[in-house]
């Protein structure tokens, strides 16, 4: 009866040890999944597929082409439209341009009314693709050199495709100078005319819906009324989003 009792108590020993580690072994998977998703930041490893489609096939020798970003309020531009001058940041522009439409002639006043609103900008040009960062939450309305807003050296979207009336942008989202959850767009077509960088602003289309950066997977798109009396290359018809 001792070596029986022996037996049984070894036999409970074994099992409690083994139940001991299988609860062990639980802890270990679940703290390891656990630390991956905290430690690990989506927003980190997310880029931005965005396909802008205009009425007409895309004309890079007439028009730039904007992607206007912000996350703290919507991205505004000059209205009513077409034919506000556009001097954004960092782009030289005519002085008798911006006259002929604002008489006091003064930069700070877009500043103020309009690139305050935007944390970075990209602009498509016959060059490519440029970003232009505010490193803030938007260019400061108190501007003390317009120019000194440069290209971000070596910026090289991952994917920049022009197919006809589409154009396909792929950017990594840490390139952004806000480094909140959501994003707000706004795009715009400027035609340049004065031998400068700037342009007059034909056409734009604010997005509807805010974009959640960390969100994988994410997707809309919106379709712009069509303007029969724009140059179809200045026409927005309609814009998606993805992110993966």
């Amino acid at each position: 009866m001792l070596e029986v009792a022996g037996l049984i108590r070894e036999h409970k020993r074994d099992f409690r040890m083994k139940k001991w580690f299988v609860v062990i072994g639980i802890c270990v998977i679940s703290f390891g999944y656990g630390c991956a998703r905290t430690v690990v930041s989506p927003s980190k490893f997310l880029s931005m597929e965005l396909t802008v489609r205009l009425r007409g096939n895309i004309d890079l020798g007439k028009y730039r082409y904007f992607v206007l970003m912000s996350s703290r309020q919507k991205p505004l531009v000059p209205i009513p439209l077409p034919q506000d001058y556009f001097p954004t940041p960092g782009s030289t522009y005519s002085i008798a341009s911006l006259i002929a439409l604002h008489p006091n002639g003064l930069i700070k006043d877009y500043y103020n009314q309009y690139f305050k609103t935007w944390s970075d900008y990209m602009v498509l040009t016959s060059s490519g693709v440029s970003l232009f960062k505010s490193y803030a939450t938007g260019f400061p309305e108190n501007v003390i050199d317009h120019l000194a807003y440069l290209p971000l050296v070596g910026f090289q979207p991952a994917k920049s495709e022009i197919v006809g009336k589409e154009w396909k942008l792929v950017i990594p989202m840490q390139v952004m100078s806000d480094a909140s959850d959501t994003l707000r767009l706004n795009l715009a077509v400027s035609e340049v005319r004065d031998g400068t960088q700037s342009g007059y602003v034909m056409d734009t289309i604010r997005a509807n819906f805010p974009i959640i950066k960390t969100e994988y997977g994410q997707q809309g798109e919106q379709a712009d009324i069509e303007d029969i009396g724009l140059d179809g290359a200045a026409d927005i018809s309609s814009w998606r989003v993805r992110l993966f």
